[in-house]
């Protein structure tokens, strides 16, 4: 018998990408296409389930199939909110998920196109401009260690 659960894990390079798109896309935010921006804060919106999800087992302990996704996604969330702490930090378990809630709800705004507040506007600018240090950060730390050395034929 095989047990197959379908993982529905975002990696760094596909955080980073995710963050990416969502840094261009509110910093042209009048120019971006009705569709494109849809589809772009929908990615982001899946990272935040996903990220949020995270949130429920540690506040809860219940473990799921996809828990090693959720809390990675969970702490990569947690660490950008950290680095950008000046202006909106959480204090308990139970403010951060509101925190997600109400993050959740200003992209999805943004993605139909509706009236958001300039400072909602940048703090979700911020907070995925952390998200995407973070991801290369990580996805690129294999490689730092790697070391090439040329060697001349006698």
């Amino acid at each position: 018998m095989v047990v197959s659960v379908g993982s529905r894990a975002i990696g760094p390079a596909e955080l980073a990408t995710i963050a990416n798109r969502v840094v261009n896309c509110i910093s042209r935010l009048e120019e971006a296409k009705p569709n494109e921006r849809t589809a772009i804060f929908k990615k982001a919106i899946e990272f935040i389930d996903i990220a949020d999800r995270g949130a429920e087992i540690m506040e809860t302990g219940r473990l799921r199939a996809n828990a090693s996704d959720s809390l990675r996604s969970y702490g990569w969330f947690t660490r950008a909110l950290t680095l950008s702490a000046g202006k909106h930090r959480t204090e308990k378990t139970e403010d951060f998920s509101d925190y997600l809630k109400e993050l959740h709800k200003t992209v999805s705004s943004l993605g139909e196109g509706k009236s958001v507040p300039k400072e909602k506007i940048d703090e979700v600018k911020e907070l995925f401009t952390f998200l995407r240090k973070i991801a290369l950060a990580v996805d690129t730390l294999p490689t730092d260690k790697i070391t090439v050395h040329l060697q001349q034929r006698a």
